[in-house]
């Protein structure tokens, strides 16, 4: 499910943004993560600090996420430099072939991918916009289920559906309930791979979609369900989630139930 969520990403940058959403789905203990800076892009993947991580392990995941990158957008752009966390080369000789003589270096305190900037924008060869908001969904299902309501994302994401429409929907306000200090909410978060933001942005992001097939709930009404404070809010946060525009999800959506003809 991540795997079809993020080919149908428009480019490069939107896949490896959905891969850092739904990372749990595939491990449970690794995060992936896009830093920018300047003309550079790192993506980085690390694994938690007290779950022991094979060296072979480092290089499959490494080497399939530049597999990934070259299949999925047709073009084998040179790469900067490939972090590694251990310390020796598994396969000396295999390195430069399937990394194409990038600065291999080891001993780093994470697995990472170095490279321009500008390759992420390269556009994935198999992006479809409705396809990916579909796959997208069932992603953020699957996650759920997977972390269940045990978990403080879980119990958070819960609140967060419960309160959105009160407007009680900061973390000062959600940590109370969760009978936590904002620091120790924040700590936990992380130790489960998210944080209040990206919770919040899920749970809107999901309510959003089924919302919006729904044609007797204007957009207005959806950004007040919503706890935006007005409608550009809403279409800014949807943005940062989706290609299109929520009107043209709307369209899309109502269109594919009227069918051919």
């Amino acid at each position: 499910m991540l795997d079809y969520a993020a080919r149908n990403c428009s480019n490069l940058r939107e896949a490896i943004l959905c891969c850092g959403r739904y990372m749990y789905l595939m491990h449970s203990a690794q995060e992936s993560q896009l830093i920018e800076q300047g003309d550079v892009a790192i993506w980085q993947l690390c694994i938690s600090d007290d779950v022991v991580q094979h060296t072979a392990a480092n290089d499959f995941a490494l080497s399939s996420a530049v597999g990934f990158s070259r299949y999925h957008t047709g073009q084998r752009p040179p790469l900067r430099e490939i972090h590694f966390r251990h310390s020796e080369p598994t396969c000396p000789e295999g390195y430069a072939r399937v990394f194409d003589g990038a600065e291999i270096k080891f001993g780093m305190p994470n697995n990472a991918i170095v490279f321009d900037r500008s390759q992420l924008y390269l556009p994935m060869i198999l992006a479809h916009k409705g396809l990916q908001a579909a796959f997208e969904v069932h992603a953020s299902e699957m996650l759920e289920r997977l972390r269940g309501p045990t978990t403080i994302a879980g119990r958070l994401r819960e609140l967060v559906v419960e309160q959105l429409r009160s407007g009680r929907c900061s973390m000062p306000a959600l940590a109370e309930r969760l009978e936590l200090s904002e620091p120790a909410l924040r700590r936990r978060l992380e130790k489960e791979g998210t944080s209040f933001s990206e919770v919040l942005g899920d749970v809107r992001y999901d309510l959003a979609l089924q919302y919006l097939e729904d044609r007797s709930v204007s957009i207005s009404e959806i950004a007040f369900l919503l706890g935006f404070s007005n409608v550009s809010a809403f279409y800014k946060a949807f943005g940062r989630r989706s290609t299109i525009t929520p009107a043209q999800y709307r369209e899309r959506t109502w269109l594919r139930k009227l069918g051919p003809g």
